[in-house]
């Protein structure tokens, strides 16, 4: 047996052939990697998976996948180290928004790249602006764009159209949001097909056409071909948050278009919501999911209970690789992922931890949570042993294949009656079965034997049926969860 210190080395050592020798390496170590900072060479996958997690990320990447054959080119260890510092700083045109700060998105995004998109359409029933309003009668009005309706027959009144000479329509989303995927219906009829490129501005300059930088486009030149049930755009890996999406014509026809769907990566937004309990009328769980965040309208739980939990349904199978928190209560937190409905089964009995956050302090944006394993599930679930005040919550990560029919909701958007109706705008029957836990409820006048009953369209072998119901009277929990396995 041979042996060999080596003090400096150029490039990782290697196990060789030879059974007299075997080569044992430093592996938690930058020299015992990569071997001297200063040397030109060519480096080795292990030691450049290595240096991106010294410098911050938990997950290899967008990033480092868009680096890494520069990387594995000719380069000292140290001109590596610089560029991956530079790669990971957020650039200037990342503005702050209402989302996350600048590093906490810019962190995310190359980290661990764009993530699947949310399944809540953010352009519905939005204001639209447009380059002209000579066509705008009832039958192709502009708003027809974000009405939630998406029949591509141009007679049935659900489309725009614009005519020629370059028009333009765009979205106020009201807020800024990262733009993740854009779906347009286009009209099924017209000989002519449209070529349009695709636009986010944080601000209404566009009415001005004023110049149009390279991280304001979305998409361009895009082909929009008349009969196609949906074309779906996914936003250039630059492009900033924006308010104005703008849809522009390039070929010099007219536009006609029939929806426009515009999406965010974040799963959690708008999806239905659950908790152990809440304070007050005002502090239901769906308020920590919904579009527009209000100062001081938050989840609260009620402070005496010994399990405190919220938990959203994420509408499908999910590798979740991180969170944001905005709360008022960053201590003794557990995050955690499952595919039981906590409603229905509680504690659950499969749960996959994302992270625990002990004593963070308080702050003015949403607390970015890195899951430190595979966390995986279809619910993600906030819990803590005291107090629980979310105010929002947002998730991100990559959809599974994996089937998630075991906790489905066959209730979901289904025909709801009731024997009386108690109000008229706030307590109508459909509210029990819209997926959102806010303060509308389906609710009867008071009556002998009052009753609901949900039509599920077809039959089904019925496992567990949940009910979301609120107090009795006051001085009680606002709302309560009750669970009954058949």
């Amino acid at each position: 047996m041979k042996c060999f210190l080596k003090s400096q080395i150029n490039y990782p050592l290697t196990f060789h052939s030879n059974e007299d020798i075997i080569t044992v390496i430093l592996t938690d170590k930058k020299l015992g990697i990569c071997g001297s900072e200063t040397i030109y060479t060519e480096h080795h996958l292990e030691c450049l998976e290595f240096l991106w997690k010294k410098h911050g990320c938990s997950n290899f990447g967008l990033k480092f996948s868009e680096n890494l054959p520069k990387w594995m080119s000719n380069m000292t260890t140290k001109e590596i180290e610089d560029d991956m510092i530079n790669v990971l700083l957020p650039p200037t045109f990342y503005i702050n928004t209402n989302v996350q700060p600048n590093n906490s998105r810019w962190y995310r995004y190359s980290c661990f790249g764009p993530g699947s998109k949310g399944h809540y359409n953010i352009a519905a029933f939005k204001d639209t602006i447009v380059s002209n309003l000579i066509s705008q009668d009832d039958l192709y009005h502009h708003s027809h764009v974000v009405d939630g309706t998406s029949l591509s027959d141009i007679n049935l009144g659900s489309c725009t159209r614009m005519p020629s000479s370059n028009p333009w329509i765009a979205i106020d989303l009201r807020e800024i949001y990262d733009i993740r995927t854009i779906e347009i219906i286009p009209p099924n009829c017209c000989s002519q097909n449209q070529t349009i490129s695709v636009y986010a501005f944080s601000t209404d300059k566009f009415v001005l056409n004023d110049t149009v930088y390279e991280n304001e486009i979305c998409d361009y030149d895009i082909d929009l071909l008349t009969g196609y049930e949906r074309r779906v755009i996914e936003c250039l890996p630059n492009l900033k948050g924006g308010r104005f999406v703008k849809i522009q014509e390039e070929s010099n026809n007219s536009l006609t278009l029939c929806e426009i769907y515009i999406y965010t990566s974040d799963l959690a937004l708008g999806q239905p919501s659950y908790s152990s309990s809440s304070l007050d009328e005002t502090s239901y769980p769906g308020a920590a999911v919904s579009e527009y965040y209000k100062l001081g309208e938050c989840f609260v739980s009620i402070v005496e209970e010994s399990h405190q939990w919220l938990s959203v349904y994420l509408g499908g199978f999910y590798l979740i690789r991180s969170a944001a928190l905005l709360t008022k209560s960053l201590h003794d937190l557990e995050i955690f992922l499952t595919r039981q409905h906590p409603g229905l089964f509680w504690p659950p009995l499969e749960r996959v931890l994302c992270n625990k956050l002990k004593n963070i302090s308080e702050t003015n944006f949403p607390y970015m949570v890195i899951c430190l394993e595979e966390a995986t599930g279809e619910f993600i679930v906030v819990y803590s042993l005291k107090d629980l005040h979310v105010c929002q919550l947002q998730v991100w990560g990559e959809k599974l294949t994996k089937s998630g029919e075991n906790t489905k909701n066959i209730a979901l958007h289904r025909p709801v009656a009731l024997s009386s109706v108690h109000d008229q705008k706030y307590s109508l029957s459909y509210f029990a079965t819209d997926g959102l836990s806010d303060s509308n409820m389906a609710a009867t006048a008071q009556e002998d034997n009052p009753w609901i009953s949900v039509d599920l369209l077809r039959v089904y072998s019925v496992k567990n049926i949940g009910i979301l119901i609120r107090a009795a009277k006051s001085g009680e929990e606002w709302f309560l969860h009750k669970s009954i396995t058949l």
